[in-house]
């Protein structure tokens, strides 16, 4: 195989629903359709038999990787052993691709300019969602070709061999994709953005969302002591309000300057700028929550700690 477009069922998992996982599992197989040489892997984490009559009745090319009880990171390590190709390409569940998104995905590393790509995630149209988009995904602006310091696992590629040889970190977070991107900038293999490769991302529950970023932002220091945010932990009781204050002015900086990748025309700023304060501060318990509690506070920060049911059926 030229290619292998991997998905997993932790999105699914997480309540993202069987017609996301439908929809991001026919856009996958069509790539195939207009490419050729392409497998198409799902890892199944889940054990729900809502999954392989899916399968069966709907995508019988897509292979099954069973993999109960894995995390995020783990599911998608556990398919790339199973891949039998030279690229790797990541599409999440609950991700559904534009026009465009395999060819500029793997461009630069077919071309050998690249050993590693990202893409452009971003939430459906709407004035909510473009706010949101750049909260979320703001470290992928501006969407130029580039080097960045962190790529989104819903919609990246790779050199299978360098996946492997380079793997995930590990540490108490749901993704390490920014560990993994500054491990692979110091191996002297840096992530290129791939303007072009788009897709649109469901928007998860927003409390939930909001919950888990504030905890990460603390859990990345963690991970990564060398980060420069990292030094406010030195200081437990001021700690909060300044991560806090340095995501919000980051979110405005983006906004201010990149608004047009994140489709939010310049007179819709007014209204976006005095929102990103207001969702912060859902971000901020969660925060506190990881400052004071430590990993400890992430099994009721994070979704992605909870057990996984075998059937919601």
């Amino acid at each position: 195989m030229d290619a292998t477009i991997i998905m997993e069922t932790f999105n699914y998992f997480e309540g993202a629903g069987i017609e996301a996982l439908r929809k991001s599992l026919k856009a996958a197989t069509l790539q195939n359709s207009h490419h050729g040489n392409i497998e198409v892997l799902l890892v199944d984490v889940t054990e729900d038999p809502a999954i392989k009559t899916l399968l069966a009745e709907q995508f019988s090319t897509v292979r099954l990787i069973e993999a109960s009880g894995l995390d995020y990171d783990e599911a998608k390590t556990e398919a790339v052993s199973a891949a039998r190709s030279r690229y790797v390409i990541f599409l999440d569940g609950d991700c559904v691709p534009e026009p465009g998104w395999f060819e500029s995905l793997t461009a630069a590393l077919r071309e050998g300019k690249a050993v590693a790509t990202g893409g452009f995630t971003r939430y459906p149209n709407g004035f909510l969602s473009s706010v949101l988009s750049v909260m979320d995904f703001g470290f992928l602006l501006p969407r130029t070709q580039r080097q960045i310091g962190c790529y989104a696992f819903d919609n990246a590629a790779f050199l299978r061999e360098i996946f492997r040889r380079v793997p995930i970190p590990q540490g108490p977070m749901r993704c390490h994709c920014y560990g993994h991107a500054q491990k692979l900038k110091r191996a002297g293999m840096p992530v290129q953005m791939a303007p072009g490769a788009r897709v649109i991302h469901a928007r998860p529950p927003f409390l939930r969302e909001r919950l888990r970023q504030g905890y990460d932002i603390v859990a990345a220091c963690w991970v990564n002591p060398e980060l420069p945010e990292a030094r406010l932990l030195r200081s437990r009781l001021t700690a909060p309000p300044l991560f806090y204050l340095r995501a919000v002015r980051l979110d405005c900086y983006r906004l201010r300057n990149y608004h047009k990748d994140a489709s939010i025309p310049s007179w819709q700023l007014v209204l976006c700028l005095p929102l990103v304060p207001v969702f912060r501060l859902i971000d901020l318990v969660g925060i506190v929550g990881a400052t004071f509690f430590g990993s400890q506070s992430r099994r009721w920060l994070d979704w992605s700690t909870r057990p996984k049911r075998q059937s919601r059926c």
